[in-house]
Parts: C-alpha cells; structure tokens; sequence
C-alpha cells in the first residue's frame, strides 16, 4: 500500500511539474511578444504586417538591382 502511495504521490508532482512548466512557457512567449512589439516600436514600425511589407519592398528592391547588374554584365 506504501508503494502505490509513493507513486501516486510521485504522479501528483510530476502533473504539478508539467503545469507550472506550461505556465512559464506561456509567460515566456508573452515576454517574447512583448519585447518583439517594442523593438518594432523602437524602428517605428507598428505591428508584423508592417515589417513583412518592408522586408518584401526590400526583398523586391534587392532582385531589381540585381536584375540591372545581371543585364548592364550581358550588355558587355
């Protein structure tokens, strides 16, 4: 009767380990979101749909001048 006890016992925590592990996972993605939303806010920028807006105008800019270095480089 001891044992089964001690591995109910055991159960009870390790379930109690597991909550306050899902606990503090949640609390560090909310850190994280926060921290994210700030540093945008530092480059003034307003939320991630904003960012991914100037990474693509970026990403676009980056091939066209490629695109002209390729075509001045077959022009000689």
């Amino acid at each position: 009767m001891a044992r089964k006890k001690d591995i109910s016992t055991l159960n009870k925590e390790l379930n109690e380990l597991k909550q306050k592990k899902e606990k503090i996972q949640q609390d560090i993605n909310e850190k994280q979101a926060e921290l994210f939303s700030r540093i945008l806010e530092d480059y003034g920028i307003k939320d991630i749909s904003e960012l991914d807006l100037l990474l693509k105008e970026k990403t676009d800019c980056n091939n066209m001048s490629k695109n002209t270095e390729n075509e001045i480089s077959d022009m000689n």
